[in-house]
């Protein structure tokens, strides 16, 4: 259940990121950092929420690092 709530981030991600390119006319790269900041803030919140409530929360803490390997694989 916990990876299937990571792989809706793939897909709400270009969704927020159209937005904010729309609304608030961020560049591209400007949007991919907001999108990420975002994504990683969502991920880190489920993080604390299974961490504190006593569930696994490592399938989350794959799902953070799979992030943060896409964006810095995208921004170099």
């Amino acid at each position: 259940m916990r990876f299937m709530v990571l792989v809706t981030l793939v897909f709400v991600m270009p969704a927020i990121g159209r937005i904010n390119a729309h609304w608030l006319e961020l560049s591209f790269i400007e949007n991919m950092n907001v999108g990420f900041l975002i994504s990683l803030s969502i991920v880190v919140s489920l993080i604390i929420l299974d961490k504190v409530n006593g569930y696994d929360f490592k399938p989350y803490l794959v799902g953070l690092i799979a992030l943060i390997l896409k964006h810095s694989a995208i921004l170099t």
